[in-house]
């Protein structure tokens, strides 16, 4: 059984995690941090439910050999999918995934109630998203867009550049106005490899509107309050 002594457990499947695990160790700076980027069987996005429960239940089988106390899922995907399985799998050890965190930002932050999901295919097609966001907000208007080969350029580093720039185009030039009937005022980048074509996004998004939730964050003491009388 895990101890008060051991370490926080995350896995993804790739580099894209390590945005997450940067966060944490902002946040937690005192806490051993264990990572597996599952990069042999990148990606997930791409794969069926049951294939994604079978990878993420072998990734969090290994970091539990590991000595963790907590488990993060910061794989998107597995934790649209493979989230209720793992929790009971794995009980009592407690296990934490990004979407409904990630739904709880975009409903506060949200002045129109319009939101627009990039996602990977799995994500989509789970609308996880839509469903955590309209849990919240059972008026919430959502469209969620697949995206998976910001995947693949974010693995590759290709970020940022001319190949990033035409793929978010194609991706996100059509949906700037028509996709929900108004213009969303959220865009929740609904993979962890996501952030890192961020600056891909935002401008086929459009500069002058960029979305909330791929806007810089506000500095961190101000955060901190606002979130917590949310309860986040």
């Amino acid at each position: 059984m895990a101890t008060s002594g051991s370490a926080i457990g995350v896995f993804d499947s790739g580099v894209g995690g390590l945005t997450v695990l940067k966060e944490i160790r902002t946040r937690l700076p005192r806490e051993d941090l264990i990572y597996l980027g599952d990069t042999a069987r990148l990606p997930y996005g791409t794969k069926s439910h049951a294939t994604v429960e079978r990878y993420a239940a072998r990734a969090a089988g290994y970091l539990e050999t590991r000595d963790i106390k907590l488990l993060v899922v910061a794989c998107n995907t597995a934790s649209a999918v493979a989230l209720p399985l793992l929790t009971e799998k794995f009980a009592p050890m407690r296990v934490i995934g990004v979407v409904e965190p990630g739904a709880r930002r975009a409903v506060a932050q949200s002045r129109t109630r319009s939101h627009l999901i990039l996602a990977t295919e799995a994500t989509a097609r789970e609308r996880a998203y839509t469903k955590a966001i309209q849990a919240l907000d059972p008026d919430a208007v959502c469209a969620e867009v697949a995206c998976s080969m910001f995947v693949a350029l974010a693995e590759e580093g290709w970020g940022d550049g001319a190949i990033a720039a035409q793929t978010a185009e194609k991706y996100l030039l059509p949906l700037r106005e028509g996709a929900l009937g108004q213009r969303p005022d959220t865009a929740i980048l609904g993979c962890t490899h996501f952030p890192l074509v961020r600056a891909a996004i935002g401008s086929a998004l459009g500069e002058r509107q960029l979305p909330l939730s791929i806007r810089r964050r506000p500095p961190r003491r101000r955060w901190s309050r606002r979130w917590s009388r949310r309860g986040c």
